[in-house]
């Protein structure tokens, strides 16, 4: 276990790097009195339960690594009054839920790193506490529902990955004007995109990526003939 005050009282800036240890908890306060510390990364560890203020009062703290361990479990305010944490990954590991609540006083998160989990679902608002983020990545995971509201507060997302799931449609209340400019949602089963959700998204997109999934020809025509009429990139199969 990383236990309370595993690593404290370091005035200059530094990174933290934990690379293949055997460390499979992070608990309250294991990191104390570091006012510049300004990257954190556990890669290829043991983890697997991050508990409540294990990532706490870290005024610099900017990038934080959490890719490829066991993580199943994190605990509500896990990263608590971070305020310049802009990146979060949780590249690789054995999340089946993924809670807002454990983000608390982090009002800069911009990019939020997800893929390569057990994620089944998306419930609605589920990042509504999370205006700022503008970067989602939820691709391969085995997402079978997003509730419809499930993007609900966020104004400012550029970039949304859901592809290689298990979602068989794609109707989702974006925030209008959208932002988006990179939309993903290759490799589900997906087979009627509506013109409503058409318009919803074209404002500011450039690639919307929609290979492999069962569309209806009329429907992929359709995605064909919009994306030449307002210059959106819809990259085919070769």
């Amino acid at each position: 276990d990383l236990n309370y005050g595993a690593v404290q009282r370091i005035s200059s800036k530094f990174r933290i790097d934990f690379v293949s240890t055997n460390i499979d908890i992070i608990r309250a306060g294991a990191f104390l009195d570091l006012p510049k510390v300004n990257v954190i990364s556990f890669m290829s560890n043991e983890l697997s339960w991050i508990s409540e203020n294990a990532f706490q009062d870290l005024p610099s703290l900017n990038l934080l690594y959490l890719n490829y361990n066991k993580i199943a479990d994190v605990s509500p305010r896990a990263f608590n009054n971070l305020p310049n944490l802009q990146t979060v990954t949780f590249i690789g590991n054995n999340l089946e839920n993924f809670d807002q609540s454990w983000f608390y006083k982090t009002p800069r998160l911009l990019s939020l790193r997800l893929e390569q989990n057990r994620l089944r679902n998306i419930p609605r608002s589920a990042f509504i506490n999370l205006p700022s983020i503008g970067y989602l990545w939820i691709n391969t995971n085995e997402i079978e529902f997003v509730d419809k509201e499930a993007f609900k507060g966020l104004r400012n997302l550029q970039l949304l990955d859901l592809s290689e799931n298990k979602l068989r449609r794609f109707n989702f209340n974006f925030y209008t004007p959208s932002k988006l400019m990179d939309l993903s949602i290759n490799n589900n089963n997906i087979t009627y995109i509506s013109n409503e959700m058409l318009d919803i998204i074209r404002t500011k997109l450039l690639v919307l990526e929609v290979t492999d999934n069962p569309l209806q020809c009329a429907c992929l025509d359709k995605i064909i003939q919009w994306s030449d009429a307002f210059n959106i990139s819809v990259p085919q199969r070769k």
